[in-house]
């Protein structure tokens, strides 16, 4: 059996600034307290390597967690949030063209929809597909996977549903399922378990964060 403990990146300055980044985009002050804290909880969690998306606040996330586990990191490119339309880059969530944009309707989870440029629902679930059958293959046996909380969701769809986790299902689950900057979703990989192997044990836990969240 293998645990992945796949946690949020620690708040950005898109979060704080309602501003898309794309990769690009810095922790704040307060992400980087939030990922210490982090580091620290990991001190007492058993981890064999830390695997990062390569976005900006990620990889800052996870070089705070390795200097207090004393761990390598990997850079993942799966683990990637989903790639938003170029046109909404440097832009504020209230900018007319973000206006325009129906960001998290369900038309966001037609396979069909595209509004121009940004990642479809088939190709977000095709990598999140992509991931948990790549991590099945690693070697380690408990590893650390800091990524996005929109993709982190459709991995979750991924776990429960496999690739046939439709559209519809894939949007009641991220409107469901909430997140918070380094919340820790712990979850098991056994190929005998009956749910396509995969079993979700903890969703969010934040207690490292005490007080200050």
């Amino acid at each position: 059996m293998k645990t992945f403990y796949f946690v949020r990146h620690g708040e950005s300055e898109g979060n704080v600034s309602d501003i898309h980044h794309d990769p690009l985009g810095k922790l704040t002050e307060r992400g980087r307290q939030q990922a210490q804290f982090l580091g620290k909880r990991f001190q007492t969690i058993p981890i064999d390597i830390i695997l990062a998306s390569h976005y900006e606040r990620a990889q800052e996330t996870a070089e705070i967690i390795a200097k207090s586990v004393n761990k390598l990191i990997e850079t993942i490119e799966l683990l990637g949030e989903k790639r938003m339309p170029s046109i909404m880059k440097g832009k504020h969530v209230d900018h007319p063209d973000r206006l325009r944009l129906p960001f998290i309707d369900s038309r966001h989870f037609n396979e069909n929809y595209q509004h121009t440029d940004e990642e479809t629902y088939t190709e977000i679930k095709k990598r999140a597909v992509e991931l948990l059958s790549y991590l099945t293959t690693r070697k380690e046996g408990s590893l650390l996977l800091v990524t996005h909380s929109w993709f982190l969701r459709i991995v979750m769809g991924v776990m429960l549903h496999g690739e046939n986790l439709t559209g519809e299902e894939a949007h009641r689950l991220w409107k469901f399922l909430s997140t918070r900057n380094t919340g820790i979703t712990k979850c098991e990989y056994d190929k005998n378990n009956i749910n396509q192997g995969w079993r979700l044990i903890t969703w969010m836990d934040h207690a490292h964060l005490g007080n200050i969240d």
